[in-house]
């Protein structure tokens, strides 16, 4: 609990414009490190939105696209090779049996040979399938085998289901056309998902649940309550939220806090004169302090897939050019740290589909006629000399230039180089 905290609630010198352009504004969700299978996330959602009165959504529907995906996968050449081969080794067990000498240990007899599968090995096997391939996909495989090539072999069928969960690939498949179904679901059916805010919030913890960042929308920065600062000039204008007129101090105070400002002491002098800077702009009219984590950040992912972690930008900055919203990244960072090349690079990339739309075909849009827009996509730095540069991460080669660091070691006199050669003074 803040000592006397400052509470905060939307500010009313902000337009409703920018509320507009930073509620259609995409961000992504953290991986899960207890992530569900997509296959259950998708059998999840076709529940909700089934309770919604929606048709054709639900575990059956889920049960025929992860059959359709693998019957195509395994239809493949290699796919073929591979399970005729394992389901031939399967079918018998080899075998060696010793007669030793019981009193020196010495062998004194060896037979080989092989006989074929039993009953319970056929079961073990399928057992090991169903716990190797997502929710109930193993016995969806068997029972489709069964009906369509094995009608009169159960065990024959269990076996090749067997052999396909232990391809590399199977997994892969199964969650990728289980995936297509849940983000299609609900894409197409945003409509009634808005209409419930409890279904809302049910399908953004299962988009939270998932072992990869996904797109999604912001959720609107509400009331909370932050400490206060002594400094005057860190109490910050045209913050969205703000101070409330006539909050006193402290109960026992008649002095009350400024009105309509954000208390926060930037992290360092170079912050703060970004932070300064950026406010002397004419055309800036809001500005949000990015947080690190939760739902009213704008977050994205770098990293490979199992180890992704997020990039938080420091300052999202509104400003009105020719009557419309243009939202702004400004994020400061010390270029020593070893994340500085993955993180701007993922930035760099991100706000390219940003602009480029690739979100467009997602939910995280209400529409183009809402569709936001990055101006600027800053990375700053201080130089050896303590000035503020900066590099536009939207600008061609930036990104490319920062990956390549990035692989190779993020080393800080790279950085340092790419900024003397590419950046600007702020």
């Amino acid at each position: 609990m803040e000592a006397n905290p400052v509470l905060l609630e939307p500010n009313p010198d902000v337009d409703a414009d920018v509320w507009d352009a930073l509620a259609h504004f995409p961000t992504n969700t953290r991986p899960s490190k207890t992530a569900r299978s997509d296959v259950d996330r998708a059998i999840t959602l076709g529940m909700i939105l089934a309770g919604h009165g929606v048709r054709g959504v639900g575990k059956r529907a889920v049960e025929q696209q992860v059959i359709g995906h693998l019957t195509t996968f395994m239809n493949r050449d290699d796919v073929v090779e591979f399970v005729e081969s394992a389901v031939k080794d399967y079918e018998t067990i080899d075998y060696a049996t010793l007669s030793v000498d019981w009193m020196t240990g010495a062998v004194v007899e060896r037979a080989e040979g092989s006989t074929v599968v039993s009953a319970a090995n056929v079961v073990d096997l399928f057992n090991s399938a169903k716990r190797r391939l997502p929710e109930a996909s193993a016995t969806w495989l068997w029972n489709h085998l069964c009906d369509i090539r094995f009608p009169d072999d159960a065990e024959r069928a269990r076996l090749y289901v067997a052999a396909v969960a232990f391809h590399p690939e199977a997994v892969q498949v199964i969650e990728s056309a289980a995936k297509g179904l849940f983000d299609g679901w609900r894409r197409r059916h945003r409509a009634v998902l808005i209409s419930d805010p409890d279904a809302q919030a049910q399908v953004t913890r299962l988009q939270t649940q998932s072992k990869a960042s996904e797109p999604t929308v912001m959720q609107r920065p509400d009331r909370y309550s932050v400490s206060p600062v002594d400094d005057p000039n860190h109490w910050w204008p045209k913050h969205l939220l703000a101070s409330r007129p006539g909050q006193h101090v402290s109960p026992e105070s008649v002095a009350t806090f400024p009105e309509r400002r954000y208390p926060m002491t930037p992290g360092s002098s170079w912050e703060e004169a970004v932070l300064t800077a950026e406010l002397a702009r004419p055309d800036v009219v809001a500005w949000y302090r990015n947080p690190t984590g939760g739902t009213q950040a704008i977050a994205v992912p770098y990293g490979a897939l199992g180890a992704q972690a997020m990039v938080y930008p420091d300052f999202v900055v509104f400003r009105r050019v020719d009557g419309q919203i243009v939202v702004d990244i400004v994020d400061p960072h010390d270029p020593s740290r070893d994340d500085t090349a993955p993180k701007w690079s993922a930035l760099s990339m991100w706000a390219r589909q940003v602009n480029d739309g690739t979100f467009d075909l997602d939910d995280t849009l209400d529409g183009l006629g809402h569709r936001p827009r990055l101006g600027r996509v800053w990375a700053v730095i201080a130089d050896r000399s303590g000035n503020l540069v900066h590099v536009n991460l939207l600008e061609d080669g930036i990104g490319d230039r920062l990956a390549s660091i990035a692989s190779a070691g993020a080393q800080e006199a790279a950085v340092r180089r790419l900024f003397d050669e590419r950046g600007s003074m702020i």
